[in-house]
């Protein structure tokens, strides 16, 4: 038996400063969250394209990690834009942006500390 994979169906964080994290994902990368509620607590949830996109608290998650052991990549259209906000929700940019040929790439640290990489393919780029 064969098995496989058709998509990446969803991703959540498990987030210790969740406000700055709400901020730094809802309002820096712009991902449209809403709050749920699943009872004995609160999260928020939204979509990036076709993927579930979720922000729980830790409190609830109970991960323990001393760094993430993922990465996750988000593309953008507006890198500069996009890299000024997440500095602004306090994201701290780790790399200068590195060319890739077709697209310009960036390593970013959200609030928790997890490195993220933001890049725009050069065609696309509007700033």
């Amino acid at each position: 038996m064969t098995i496989n994979v058709t998509e990446f169906a969803s991703i959540s964080i498990a987030a210790e400063n969740f406000d700055a994290m709400l901020a730094f994902y809802s309002k820096g990368l712009d991902i449209p969250l809403k709050k749920e509620d699943a009872g004995e607590f609160e999260y928020y949830k939204g979509r990036i394209g076709n993927i579930d996109f979720s922000l729980i608290p830790n409190s609830i998650a109970k991960v323990k990690a001393k760094e993430n052991r993922h990465q996750i990549t988000f593309r953008v259209t507006s890198l500069k834009q996009v890299l000024s906000n997440l500095v602004g929700f306090g994201g701290k940019i780790e790399t200068d942006a590195v060319d890739e040929g077709d697209r310009l790439a960036v390593h970013v640290r959200d609030p928790d500390g997890n490195s993220l990489e933001i890049f725009s393919y050069k065609k696309d780029i509007e700033d």
